[in-house]
């Protein structure tokens, strides 16, 4: 399926263009670039970011306590969330405390450990759908959302 061109700000872009934050491309599971805009009228891509909230990890007292089939249905309902036509599963992300904040200040860069937000990012998708109200259907799938913690769902826009 070819790339078909779409507006940013009421303008066309040219074949070929790429902004400054295509340098690092991911690939879809069917192995286009993210960036590509299929020819089917009136998807839009939408970043979903999972928080963990109070869910409970494995390994955590909470994961213990559940029954082992609980713990195979909460895995069997991310496996089938991860089937979804249109879904781009994201990369596994470490847990909060293993991550680094960087900021630059006067020219200065400082390194905080742990997240830049109180709550951290716990897992992340893309999700290419006809609408906002189809990516809440599939948020309101994601047992983390449930569970404890919640779904923000992001349009991805190009803006520059």
């Amino acid at each position: 399926m070819r790339p078909v061109l779409f507006k940013l700000l009421g303008e066309p872009l040219r074949r070929g263009h790429r902004s400054h934050s295509s340098l690092a491309v991911r690939h879809g599971s069917d192995g286009r670039d993210i960036d590509d805009v299929t020819e089917e009228e009136g998807t839009m891509k939408f970043v979903l970011l999972v928080y963990q909230g109070s869910t409970p990890l494995p390994g955590s007292n909470r994961w213990q306590a559940m029954s082992e089939a609980q713990k195979q249905a909460i895995y069997a309902e991310y496996a089938e969330l991860n089937k979804t036509q249109g879904i781009t599963v994201g990369l596994p992300l470490g847990l909060p405390d293993a991550a680094r904040t960087v900021q630059v200040r006067d020219g200065k860069t400082h390194v905080k450990n742990g997240t830049y937000q109180a709550e951290g990012a716990a897992g992340y998708s893309v999700y290419e759908a006809e609408s906002i109200e189809a990516a809440i259907a599939l948020a309101a799938r994601i047992p983390a959302a449930r569970l404890g913690g919640a779904v923000e769902i992001r349009p991805a826009e190009k803006y520059w």
